[in-house]
């Protein structure tokens, strides 16, 4: 029992901690659920994946681009605009939940695979029932 949950503690560590991952494989799963060939599956987990790391990339770019020239036009001008960025409050907010609520983490991904996969199989129900 201990080996198994070694190896469910390392998934989610590893695997469901990355969302390039985490993507990766939903749309494994999708393309398993459509019996789709092994090789777009496989294509489809890579393209998701590497697709999620350059929007990632692009986005951080983005922001550390504009930045600096956002700060000049409010030296110069007096002009208040700001880059609206995602990572903002994360480290904060991360660090206030595992410090008061060391729990919730698990809680909340757990409660929330379970609703993804009800949500497959309602829709595959549905699906079927449409069909017929």
């Amino acid at each position: 029992m201990d080996f198994l949950l070694s190896i469910l503690n390392w998934f989610s560590q590893n695997i469901l901690q990355k969302p390039a991952f985490f993507v990766g494989i939903l749309v494994l799963i999708g393309y398993i659920l459509l019996k789709k060939p092994w090789y777009d599956v496989f294509a489809g987990f890579v393209k998701a994946t590497v697709g999620y790391m350059i929007l990632n990339v692009a986005s951080a770019g983005l922001v550390s681009t504009f930045r600096p020239i956002l700060a000049a036009l409010n030296y110069r001008f007096n002009i208040g605009a700001a880059v609206i960025d995602p990572y903002f409050g994360l480290t904060a907010a991360n660090n206030y939940i595992t410090e008061n609520f060391p729990k919730f983490v698990g809680t909340a991904t757990t409660a929330l695979l379970i609703g993804f996969f009800l949500n497959i199989f309602l829709v595959a129900q549905l699906t079927l029932l449409i069909q017929t």
